[in-house]
C-alpha cells in the first residue's frame, strides 16, 4: 500500500505540481493570487481521482473479458475531455483576467496579471453608459481600471471577483482530474498488457 500510493504521489507531483525542470500545470496559470489554490487543489483532487481509477478499473482490466479493448476507447475518450477542457479552461482564463500594473515595484513597465470580476459594479456600469453616449464605443476593462485609477473595487465588486476565481479554480480542477484520469488508467492498461503471458 505505501509503494502504491508513492506512486501515485510521484506521478501527481509530476503532473500537477512540477517536475525537476521547472515544468507543471499550474506554471501556466499567471495570476499570483490563484497559484496557491490551484496547487493545493491539484494534489489533492488528482491523489483522490488516481487512486480511484486504479481502485475501480485495475480489478475489471484483470478480470472482467473484453474489458481491454473497451478500456482503450475510454481512454480516448479521457484524453479528448483533456483537451477539451484546456481549451474552455484557457478561454475563461483569458476573458477573467487582466493586467494592471505593479504598484510594489519601481519599474513602471511592470505589470501583475489579476482576476477580474464576472460584472461590473453599478458605478463602473453607469460610468461605462456615459461613455458609450458619449463616444459611441463601449470602454474595454482596459479603459475602466485605469479611468478608475486602477481600483479593482470600483469595477468589480468583491463578490464578483470571488465568483470569478471560484469558476476558474473549478474548470483547473476539471482539467486535473481528466490529465490524471488519462495517465492512471493508461498506466493501468500498460501494466496489464505487460502481466499477459507471451504467446
Amino acid at each position: 500500500m505505501f509503494e502504491f500510493l508513492k506512486e501515485r504521489i510521484s506521478i501527481i507531483c509530476a503532473l500537477a505540481i512540477g517536475t525537476a525542470g521547472g515544468w507543471s500545470m499550474t506554471t501556466l496559470i499567471t495570476a499570483p493570487e490563484l497559484k496557491p489554490r490551484l496547487v493545493t487543489i491539484s494534489f489533492a483532487v488528482a491523489l483522490v481521482v488516481s487512486i480511484l481509477v486504479s481502485v475501480f478499473f485495475r480489478k475489471k482490466l484483470r478480470t472482467v473479458p473484453g474489458y481491454l479493448s473497451k478500456s482503450l476507447r475510454q481512454l480516448t475518450w479521457l484524453l479528448m475531455g483533456f483537451v477539451l477542457s484546456v481549451c474552455l479552461f484557457f478561454i475563461v482564463y483569458d476573458r477573467l483576467t487582466i493586467d494592471t500594473p505593479s504598484f510594489e515595484s519601481m519599474q513602471k513597465t511592470d505589470t501583475v496579471v489579476v482576476v477580474k470580476g464576472l460584472y461590473h459594479t453599478d458605478r463602473a456600469n453607469a460610468y461605462a453608459d456615459r461613455q458609450l453616449k458619449k463616444n459611441h464605443q463601449y470602454p474595454t476593462d482596459d479603459l475602466l481600471l485605469n479611468d478608475f485609477g486602477y481600483d479593482l473595487s470600483m469595477v468589480w465588486s468583491n463578490d464578483s471577483r470571488s465568483y470569478a476565481r471560484l469558476l476558474l479554480l473549478v474548470l483547473y480542477t476539471l482539467v486535473i482530474a481528466l490529465l490524471v484520469a488519462a495517465v492512471s488508467f493508461g498506466a493501468e492498461i500498460i501494466l496489464r498488457y505487460q502481466s499477459e503471458p507471451a504467446p
